[in-house]
């Protein structure tokens, strides 16, 4: 991963008999690497006394390494040998020594090794950011995955100067969960008249009750064109306008017994849209029904429905990825996607607050500890998703400038290591005002 993906440097593996990882490059020269998670026994591996022993280490930059891009002085270390001078770094002519395990400390994060010791979970099965040692460490904010790689290619280049890896490109990734393309197209009408009873018994507004029976026949009359959540065009017209792609994610209801109150892949509208959304050179994607994080046979199936749906109208892809509704994942997750035959994923950030859930802002094959192998599946990191920045029920920032400061910073820090800044804006909130200004200004800057 490191050396392949994110370097794009060739290397050969060489199995020896010692206790480091060892990098040379044809010469006299010698790097060495501190090997301790990947070296554990077989009765520690994946349980608690396998983690990292907190409070973490701290190491600062060597000023030799002049190539080295820390997103602040000093980065957390995860896994390192024993010290007794206080250094990480014993670095002379010809060699170099780091005693910090930086390949068992990418594999910790990019593998979520922790959410796999630790079974705690949120009321949706969800493991939680303040569960993590990332929340606890402060790092959740910086990718400390993008930083040990920097720190590996600092002390390539301090060694072999002439070394050079392959430049990656900052990109903008917009994506858009479908939860509800619509306000009121799907509702039934006694549905809508208790909204109405309710707005006018329990929210004293006979004008709110008013306002949503015409809203509600615009809607229908209309076949959804004029219904609030129907914001896909002015969405793509957005996106357009700064030379970015919109993927959006549709669910299958229907696949669990669902309530078709909500939507059909079926429904004209549902069609229309995938029609135009490929038509204008977007992404259709998969969001998987609430109970398919566990269940490899419901996302297989979720997965061919929304593909016969697309072929049915002539719309051709080379890759089809999504999310995970509520973002409920589990290791096997990873597994049963790939089965699937999906292509990426894009579920893994907290819900209850964004950031590197998994220590990078870059895409990175999959290997799972769930079957032990690396799979075909590519997971795209999910960055920043707007209710768990705006919204009350978790980190509860509003959609001010405060909100905005940490949007961009996490925007801010992918651009600085030439990564992906994956956005979720779901296609309803755009109805209100002052969350459509923070997102033209995010998407804008």
């Amino acid at each position: 991963m490191i050396f392949e993906e994110f370097l794009g440097i060739p290397y050969q593996i060489v199995e020896e008999s010692r206790d480091d990882t060892l990098i040379e490059v044809g010469d006299k020269k010698k790097l060495h690497i501190s090997d301790q998670l990947l070296s554990v026994s077989q009765d520690v591996w994946l349980t608690p006394e396998s983690l990292p022993k907190e409070p973490l280490e701290r190491c600062s930059v060597p000023v030799q390494f002049s190539e080295c891009l820390f997103n602040e002085t000093t980065l957390p270390i995860l896994y390192h040998e024993k010290i007794n001078n206080g250094g990480f770094f014993i670095i002379t002519e010809n060699s170099v020594h780091i005693k910090i395990d930086i390949f068992g400390s990418v594999f910790f994060m990019l593998t979520l090794y922790e959410e796999y010791v630790d079974k705690k979970r949120d009321k949706h099965g969800r493991y939680y950011s303040r569960a993590s040692i990332s929340y606890r460490e402060k790092f959740l904010l910086r990718p400390i995955v993008d930083e040990m790689v920097e720190l590996l290619w600092a002390s390539l280049k301090l060694l072999w100067p002439n070394m050079q890896r392959v430049e990656k490109q900052y990109s903008l990734v917009l994506t858009h969960d479908v939860d509800t393309p619509a306000e009121y197209y799907y509702l039934g009408y006694r549905t809508i008249a208790k909204r109405m009873i309710g707005d006018v018994v329990k929210r004293k507004s006979p004008r709110q009750a008013l306002f949503r029976l015409k809203r509600s026949m615009q809607s229908k009359r209309s076949d959804a064109e004029k219904d609030p959540f129907n914001t896909f065009s002015y969405i793509m017209d957005q996106s357009e306008k700064y030379n970015c792609k919109s993927s959006f994610y549709f669910i299958n209801y229907q696949s669990e017994g669902g309530n078709r109150e909500r939507y059909s892949l079926d429904s004209p509208f549902i069609r229309k849209t995938i029609r135009e959304i490929s038509s204008r050179g977007h992404e259709i994607g998969l969001h998987t029904s609430y109970n398919t994080y566990k269940n490899c046979d419901l996302i297989k199936r979720e997965f061919q429905y929304l593909r016969a749906v697309c072929e049915q109208e002539n719309v051709h892809q080379e890759l089809w990825g999504g999310r995970q509704h509520y973002l409920r994942w589990s290791h096997e997750t990873f597994d049963y996607w790939d089965f699937a035959g999906l292509s990426y994923d894009s579920t893994l950030s907290y819900a209850d607050h964004s950031g590197f859930r998994c220590g990078t802002s870059r895409e990175f094959t999959v290997f799972s500890l769930e079957s032990k192998k690396q799979l075909m599946l590519k997971e795209r990191p999910l960055i920043a998703m707007e209710c768990s920045i705006i919204d009350d029920a978790y980190m509860g920032l509003g959609n001010g400038t405060e909100a905005l400061q940490v949007f961009m910073r996490l925007k801010d820090v992918c651009e600085k290591y030439s990564g992906n800044f994956v956005l979720l804006w779901h296609n309803d909130r755009f109805t209100r005002p002052a969350e459509r200004h923070l997102y033209k200004t995010l998407i804008s800057s």
